[in-house]
């Protein structure tokens, strides 16, 4: 930065930040390590051109280079040597690259990158020498420094070395600038005669190449070269005073009361906090940055730790709109971020922050600095910039790039609105220097820092620092803090720490800190933090007597029955292999004494229990555990299930005499199983982890949390446990207590219909039914028409029918399942009663329609079962009735779906009369002053019927079709068409205007307008001249009974003509002439007309021609309002209907 500038921005800073932009000026202008590394490697792969070498006097080089070409190439250098070598140099006046695509290559590729990864200004490649190596000869260092040539003034800003194609191991690269200090090693490519590997690093390193272990290394090196004086990168010579300068701002920043008491400095790379992450772990440029502040911290006396921070930003979100794709977008981050935060008055913005989330010393080790808490403006080289604070805070965020996490908790309501929670994290690590020596820095969260060091220690006596971290470690495990965290992690840790401490204590021989070790994780009541090994590992390194003892008070207070046996039994074996009789005899006495006073059991213990059924008997378990386990203890349905099954997979291992007490004992237990079981169980869930606190973390955490504060589990139906409990009565033939809780299950279902609780009775039978489905047919020899299961179905069905939702596919296949299990038709009948299906039909009339639909579709009997097909439908029929009777026939379409809904569950023919019927009494119902469901339902549904009719094989002229046809027309004819009127305009009328379009439209309205208004809305012009001519015959027109006015509202105004009600009978009368004539027309000729009209043709034919006189009366009479059932729709199960002329019956069939 230019040194004008530097000072503008130190002086626009406020005073408490000067100091941090003096520092940052200095490390990006003087340093200038921080943005850039001062090495890199890279590979290229087989498609880089091979360059030809040629050697002056030698010849062409073949690539990859073979042991002949470079044992060849060794001895023609050893001519021009004073002693044989290994190794051998060739400047650039010998080499030539005979390839013209190898310069471009390097100039456009190499040369590119370096500038690129290095940072260097404009710098081109120039060759400098070939070096060849063989093995166990080593190169000598070379000294990358920046230098001027006289010739023509060009800058070495530093090095490329270039390995050509050629097999070897060895030989890796160490980069160093000892001025920094700093050191950078690079190990050999394992394919090396396959690639092509590129080292390069800036003017001011020493290189220093390992000794080959085999083969030959071939490569070329460039400097990178720059002609001019522009301004050049720092190198090492530079660094020392800016080292020095750094020294003097820091000093001062000491004894500045104004200045931040931290100095916050964000490292380039991203870290993962963690038990092994230390200072080893930084990665170039940050090692670089972290050794030039080491030295200086250190000589001032100042704190250097490391800290992983995140930056929050979490807002509340709302997007209107359907284009939801770029919520979740997983490639573009920013997009969906701009727009919930530019300028949107739907997203309220809710404030972020950065969060600590570790702090580590050099080592590594967890520290705790109490008031440790800076601002993110105040971070060196982060996106906020302290003369750009008047930027949004969203903006400042989104120029850190890509979050590190992002997490959007949406939901979208009915008026397609997108809102939730949107989150987004980055996560940095940074160099924190402090000045203040008050301050208390402290061991923080050190559990994993301690265990990892004492694992991988292998010291047979103890250390002072192993001593100190066994002492944090028991400290860790005796004051645990509480935090919200699952209480199996505080477990995984304390077994973890019991068990590295009994280790340490048996290698340091040290019984005091096993006892230690004991007291803290509370070995006593929970033995298997170490096990029976950590058992046996005390047993052969402590003397017996000074552990017996413990070992007695273990055993006796052990919470766990199984632990307990399991130590006894490991204690057993090792003094066996000792021949040690006392601690043999000490094990068995104190292993009865276990059997005589076992601890509570539960699940966990049930294979411990199965090893002792099997090991002493079936009657030992009846006789000393059985009635205990019944009355005394609370088991859970759990612990009886997991006993019965583990049993019955081992009842191989049971005496055959036996059998008849073993299966009594199943069969107990089974029915125990039962009797815990609720009706509809709940499985517990578990708990979803705790958010993570936004805050600093609690000071004196010791890394092992307590039970305080359990987040609270969610529930959901367990089908799983009935399915088991149900598999296993099935599978030990106990298909009894299968009775006994489908019963219960029955019972309690009808006293939860309707009470509202969170699984109604439909959720838990939708859910358990294709489970017993699936185990009926995976187990043949099971009667599956029987009871419990045709019971179980039956209700299943009946609570499916009755009170689910049946709105999916899958809903109506589970029931077509239950009702097929069930016993099919027969059972349908005594679910669909009519009090049933007047209740479907009323509460989802859609949901019955596909309900319908599917039973027909998929219970349809074979032909030779005509008894059930002939009870499905009766079934159909009284389910299609209800349909009819209540579904909306307002318009043509919601008629003609019903009539379409009829025949598609095949009763169409039986119940479109019902339809017809159905539709002329809503006629006869409405307003016969309106007549609109005459003109707009049911004459146009005469052709809707037609074209129905007629893919079912119908004709019009069939019955009762002729009858609603008949009827329609005669209505229409007498109430809709009428008698004619007379037609007679005033002449002033019908002679109205000038000729012109305007005065044309409004004489038509005259003669032949049906409405009684029309308006003029044109531009004035034309409304004047309109005007004008109503005017000029204003007497005459206005003696015809037209009036006219100007509406001034709105824009442009119009001007509204009006005229009597009598002009418009005429119109009115020939358009619904017109479409009387034409309905005729669709139902046939002239011949179909007549049957389907009779005796009536002659004066609708007439009527709607004009036929009769003015005065004529019109011979119309009596109009039917019913086809088939005057005095109502019959209900028809199974019983016959009577036809037409009531002469004869006929059973209601299915259509295929």
């Amino acid at each position: 930065m230019p040194p004008n500038t530097r000072r503008e921005r130190r002086r626009s800073a406020p005073s408490d930040r000067r100091i941090l932009v003096d520092i940052e000026d200095t490390l990006d202008d003087d340093l200038g390590i921080h943005r850039v590394p001062f090495t890199y490697s890279r590979e290229y792969g087989m498609d880089t051109p091979n360059p030809f070498v040629h050697i002056r006097g030698f010849g062409k080089i073949g690539l990859p280079l073979s042991e002949r070409d470079a044992q060849a190439l060794i001895s023609f250098h050893e001519k021009d040597a004073s002693q044989p070598t290994n190794s051998c140099e060739f400047s650039n006046c010998d080499v030539r690259f005979m390839n013209p695509q190898w310069e471009k290559w390097v100039e456009n590729t190499v040369a590119k990158d370096a500038r690129t990864l290095l940072g260097l200004p404009p710098c081109e490649c120039e060759f400098g020498k070939m070096m060849l190596l063989s093995a166990g000869s080593a190169a000598p260092s070379l000294q990358s420094f920046r230098q001027s040539r006289a010739s023509d003034d060009r800058l070495v800003f530093g090095t490329v070395e270039i390995l050509l194609p050629s097999w070897f191991t060895g030989g890796d690269v160490t980069v160093a600038y000892p001025a920094i200090p700093y050191e950078w090693t690079t190990t050999s490519p394992e394919e090396s005669h396959f690639s092509t590997p590129v080292l390069g690093f800036r003017a001011g390193a020493v290189q220093t190449i390992a000794p080959l272990r085999s083969g030959y290394r071939l490569s070329l090196t460039y400097n990178l070269v720059h002609s001019g004086n522009d301004s050049h990168p720092p190198t090492p010579s530079d660094l020392a005073a800016a080292k020095e300068k750094l020294r003097g701002i820091l000093n001062t920043w000491k004894t500045d009361a104004l200045s931040p008491e931290v100095i916050p400095i964000k490292l380039a790379h991203k870290y993962t906090a963690g038990p092994s992450f230390s200072s080893m772990s930084l990665c170039h440029p940050d090692g670089m940055l972290l050794s030039c502040l080491q030295s200086l911290t250190a000589d001032l006396h100042l704190q250097l730790l490391i800290v992983h921070v995140e930056h929050h930003r979490s807002s509340f979100v709302s997007i209107q709109g359907d284009d939801h794709s770029d919520i979740e977008d997983e490639e573009d981050s920013i997009r969906p971020t701009q727009r919930f935060y530019s300028g949107s008055d739907s997203a309220e913005k809710s404030s972020g922050g950065m969060v600590v989330k570790q702090v580590v010393d050099m080592e590594g080790m967890p520290v705790t600095v109490d008031n440790l808490d800076f601002p993110a403006q105040n971070i060196i080289h982060d996106v906020y910039k302290v003369e750009e604070e008047d930027r949004s805070g969203w903006e400042q965020d989104y120029m850190r790039g890509r979050p590190d996490f992002k997490d959007f908790d949406c939901n979208v309501n009915d008026k397609d609105e997108v809102t939730g929670d949107y989150l987004e994290v980055w996560k940095d690590t940074l160099l924190v220097l402090c000045r203040d020596p008050s301050w208390t820095i402290r061991a923080g969260d050190v559990f994993d820092y301690v265990c990892d060091h004492l694992e991988s220690s292998q010291s047979p006596t103890a250390g002072t620092n192993e001593i100190k971290l066994v002492d944090a470690l028991l400290r860790c495990c005796k004051n645990p803090q509480p935090r919200k965290r699952p209480a199996a992690d505080k477990e995984t840790k304390l077994k973890r720490a019991a068990v590295l401490l009994v280790k340490v204590a048996s290698r340091w021989n040290d019984i005091d800190l096993f006892f230690k070790a004991a007291e803290a994780c509370d070995i006593r009541r929970k033995i298997n933090r170490i096990g029976s090994d950590g058992f046996v590992t005390a047993y052969h390194t402590f003397p017996w007597l000074s552990v017996k003892a413990f070992f007695s008070d273990a055993i006796t207070q052990g919470e766990s029955n199984p632990d307990r046996t399991d130590v006894l039994r490991a204690l057993k074996q090792a003094a066996e292999v000792k021949a040690d009789a006392d601690v043999v005899k000490w094990c068995q006495e104190i292993e009865e004494s276990v059997y005589l006073n076992l601890k509570p059991v539960d699940e966990t213990q049930v294979n411990w229990l199965v090893e002792l059924i099997k090991e002493r008997g079936v009657s030992f378990f009846r006789d000393r555990f059985f009635e205990s386990f019944k009355c005394d203890q609370n088991l859970s349905v759990r612990f009886w299930l997991s006993l019965s099954q583990n049993l019955v997979q081992n009842q191989h291992a049971f005496d055959s005499l036996a059998r008849e007490t073993f299966d009594a004992l199943i069969s107990e237990l089974a029915a125990l199983a039962v009797q815990c079981l609720p009706a509809f169980p709940l499985k517990e869930e578990v708990a979803p982890p705790p958010a993570e606190k936004h805050v600093y973390e609690d000071p004196d955490d010791s890394g092992i949390d307590s039970d305080e504060n359990a987040v609270a589990p969610e529930y959901q139906m367990d089908i799983d446990l009935i399915k088991d409990i149900i598999g296993l009565c099935t599978q030990t033939n106990n298909l009894k207590h299968c009775g006994t809780y489908f019963d219960a299950v029955h019972h309690a279902s009808r006293d939860a219909l309707g009470s509202g609780q969170k699984y109604p009775p439909w959720h838990f039978y939708r859910s358990l039914a294709p489970e017993i489905d699936a185990l009926l047919t995976s187990t043949p020899d099971v009667d599956a028409s029987s009871d419990p299961w045709a019971s179980f179905f039956q209700a299943a069905a009946q609570i499916l029918v009755c009170h689910s939702p049946l709105t999916a596919d899958s809903d109506l296949k589970l029931l077509t399942m239950t009702i097929t299990r069930a016993g099919g038709v027969m059972t349908l009948e005594t679910i669909l009663t009519a009090e049933v299906v007047a209740d479907l039909t009323k509460k989802d009339l859609p949901s019955f329609e596909r309900l319908v639909v599917h039973l027909f579709s998929n219970l349809l009997p074979t032909p030779s079962a005509s008894i059930s097909r002939q009870s499905l439908a009766g079934i159909i029929f009284s389910c299609v009735q209800a349909v009819i009777e209540n579904a909306p026939i307002s318009t043509v379409k919601k008629v003609e779906k019903l009539l379409k809904f009829c025949f598609t569950v095949g009763i169409g023919r039986q119940s479109y009369p019902l339809v017809l019927d159905r539709i002329l009494a809503q006629s006869a119902a409405n307003d016969p002053e309106e007549n609109t469901y005459l003109k707009d339902v049911l004459v146009p549904m005469i052709l809707h019927l037609k074209s129905i009719l007629t893919d079912h094989g119908i004709s019009l002229i069939e019955q009762p079709c002729k009858t609603f046809c008949l009827t329609v027309m005669q209505r229409y004819t007498s109430i809709i068409v009428g008698k004619k009127p007379p037609h007679t305009i005033h002449t002033a009328l019908t002679s109205f205007g000038c000729g012109c379009n305007y005065c044309d439209d409004v004489k038509a309205f005259f003669k032949n307008g049906v409405q009684l208004t029309y308006h003029v809305c044109a531009v004035a012009k034309v409304r004047a001249h309109v005007e004008e001519k109503l005017k000029t015959q204003r007497v005459r027109i206005e003696a015809a009974g037209v009036e006219w006015y100007t509406l001034r509202t709105g824009s442009p105004h119009s001007l509204v003509i009006t005229k009597p009600e009598i002009m418009s009978l005429y119109p009115t009368w020939e358009i619904n002439s017109r479409r009387g004539v034409e309905l005729l027309d669709e139902m046939g000729d002239e011949k179909t007309q007549k049957v389907i009209l009779g005796e009536h043709y002659l004066w609708i034919h007439d009527a709607l021609h004009g036929g009769p006189g003015t005065s004529d009366t019109l011979h119309i009479e009596s109009l039917p309002s019913r086809l088939l059932a005057p005095s109502g729709i019959k209900r028809m199960f199974d019983d016959d209907i009577d036809s037409e002329d009531g002469s004869e019956k006929k059973k209601i069939k299915l259509e295929e």
